[in-house]
C-alpha cells in the first residue's frame, strides 16, 4: 500500500484471508412478465499482518495487522428476455467500511 501524507513511503503485508457472504430476497410485489428486482445484503471481512513499512527511504519492519469490515446494501433489477437462457441485469449498491490498522 502507498502511504501519503507529510512524507510518502509503502507498507507490506503479509498473506492474509476475506471472507465474505450475502443474503438476498425477491419480494413477490417486484415480479412482472418484464423482469423482477431483488435486494441483497454483504458483509465482508479481510484481515492481513503487516510485514515491513518503508518511510522517507527507511525500511523497518512493522508488525502488526489491518482488519477491514464492510457492509453493503445492494439491489438489483433482472430483465426477462422470452426463451432465453440470459438475463441481463442492472445494479447498485451503497456501503460503509471500517478499517483498523493495529
Amino acid at each position: 500500500s502507498d502511504l501519503d501524507g507529510t512524507s510518502s513511503g509503502k507498507m507490506n503485508f503479509e498473506d492474509g484471508y476475506t471472507v465474505s457472504g450475502a443474503i438476498g430476497y425477491t419480494p413477490a410485489f417486484t415480479v412482472s412478465p418484464t423482469g423482477k428486482a431483488r435486494f441483497e445484503a454483504e458483509f465482508m471481512r479481510q484481515d492481513n499482518d503487516t510485514d515491513r513499512a518503508s518511510l522517507g527511504g527507511v525500511t523497518a519492519p512493522a508488525p502488526g495487522d489491518i482488519t477491514v469490515n464492510a457492509f453493503m446494501a445492494n439491489a438489483y433489477y433482472d430483465f426477462a428476455l422470452a426463451n432465453s437462457r440470459w438475463a441481463p441485469y442492472v445494479g447498485g449498491g451503497i456501503g460503509i467500511a471500517t478499517v483498523s490498522l493495529d
